[in-house]
């Protein structure tokens, strides 16, 4: 089923550059897709490459309980979804209000 939240909150980003200083991310849900961009699963077209910003500031994510691996920071599990319950939606409120204050760059 799709929902709202499912649809147009973020779930994870995706680096779509070499890691490092300047790194750029697309920012996408809990499908896999642009955030607000309802498509199919797949590939990342053009369109969606021009969607990826360049963020500073965003590494306290860690510091706040998101997962980082090599390709992804990912801001919640199935575990810790927003709608699973009240702290869970605590968490994750303090994690977009670091992510709301990182520098966006291009």
């Amino acid at each position: 089923m799709t929902t709202f939240a499912r649809l147009f909150f973020p779930y994870c980003l995706k680096l779509t550059s070499s890691p490092g200083e300047g790194s750029r991310y697309l920012v996408l849900n809990r499908s896999y897709q642009p955030v607000g961009l309802p498509r199919a699963s797949g590939d990342h077209t053009q369109r969606e490459a021009e969607c990826a910003v360049t963020l500073k500031g965003h590494m306290l994510l860690r510091e706040a309980g998101a997962k980082i691996d090599e390709e992804s920071i990912y801001l919640f599990d199935d575990s810790t979804a927003p709608w699973g319950s009240p702290a869970n939606w605590q968490r994750y409120a303090s994690l977009l209000g670091i992510l709301g204050q990182a520098e966006v760059t291009g």
